[in-house]
């Protein structure tokens, strides 16, 4: 264990909380990411084309989740029964995702707090809104 004197003075001058925040902030660029693409899935499947304005209209106030319904049932419509196996596959898919949505709350709209002491023994606590909390420890599981 280091010492505390070994540390910055300041939060926001340690490399190690910043890389930390870095990765938090990665993983909210990576779904920031991921919803583009659903969007540009449903202008896909729901019009045929890669960038539908009345796709954009019908779902600009939707919840992901609401989405990701869509998404399902159109990839459904779309592709059944000529093409079933790809259909299921991209039904698999987005159900997949749907789970991945639930963990995507807590990225976009929890509340960060990287400890400045523990991050240089590999430990990450992120206190995420009031309910959750994420520990992360150097070859060791999330929590």
């Amino acid at each position: 264990m280091r010492d505390s004197n070994d540390l910055p003075s300041a939060p926001e001058e340690d490399p190690t909380v910043i890389r930390a925040y870095a990765l938090v902030g990665f993983c909210a660029a990576q779904f920031a990411r991921l919803e583009f693409h659903i969007g540009f899935s449903l202008s896909y499947f729901h019009m045929r084309k890669e960038i539908s304005v009345e796709t954009v209209i019908f779902t600009r106030n939707a919840q992901l989740r609401d989405k990701l319904r869509l998404l399902k049932e159109l990839v459904a419509y779309r592709l059944q029964p000529r093409f079933a196996e790809i259909a299921a596959e991209g039904i698999t898919i987005v159900d997949r995702i749907d789970k991945i949505r639930r963990e995507r709350n807590l990225f976009i709209h929890g509340y960060w707090l990287i400890n400045h002491f523990l991050t240089h023994e590999g430990i990450v606590n992120a206190c995420l809104s009031f309910s959750h909390k994420i520990s992360y420890q150097k070859d060791a599981a999330v929590s």
